[in-house]
């Protein structure tokens, strides 16, 4: 997947979940989707503390993400099937999100917050991504808490399954 189609990719998936939002109706934001699973808002604020991590390594200058995280190397990078299967197996392996990601209980009157901070989380994901190059995003490597190193490009292509995983189990995918 190239960088217009991730572009795309996420202001599609971002504009969705946010007409989703906007379109909820009073009282299914915060109650639990069944018993011991997330509410819808409790799925968006995981997308927007899971996202938040990846605008701010985009912005980080090269030479700090290649000594913090470093480079692909010889590694071979995934392409879309194969990292969604990747997650898929985690996922069906028991995987859940490391606590940090874990998102506490949110309140009815805290849907626009939410609404604002999906525009605004997206806004900064692809306005993090225009300068980079297309062959920087196979090079440079982030961390993922449960699919290990990634490539950027692999990251930006996690995030767009991610959010319609997520979105999916809100009963929007």
């Amino acid at each position: 997947m190239n960088k217009t189609a991730i572009i795309r990719g996420l202001e599609e998936k971002f504009a969705i979940l946010t007409g989703f939002l906007e379109s909820l109706p009073e009282g299914r934001l915060s109650p639990p989707l069944a018993p011991g699973k997330w509410s819808i808002g409790q799925h968006v604020t995981h997308l927007i503390l899971s996202t938040a991590p990846v605008v701010k390594a985009l912005g980080l200058p090269k030479p700090v993400l290649r000594e913090k995280f470093g480079t692909r190397g010889d590694a071979i990078e995934r392409g879309e099937a194969e990292l969604i299967a990747f997650y898929k197996k985690a996922l069906a392996g028991g995987l859940t999100a490391p606590p940090r990601l874990t998102p506490e209980a949110v309140a009815e009157d805290q849907k626009a917050l939410l609404i604002e901070t999906l525009r605004q989380e997206c806004a900064q994901l692809v306005a993090a991504l225009e300068p980079w190059e297309e062959s920087d995003l196979s090079e440079y490597m982030l961390p993922h808490p449960a699919l290990g190193a990634l490539t950027m490009r692999e990251m930006l292509i996690f995030t767009i399954f991610h959010t319609g995983h997520h979105m999916a189990a809100m009963g929007q995918g």
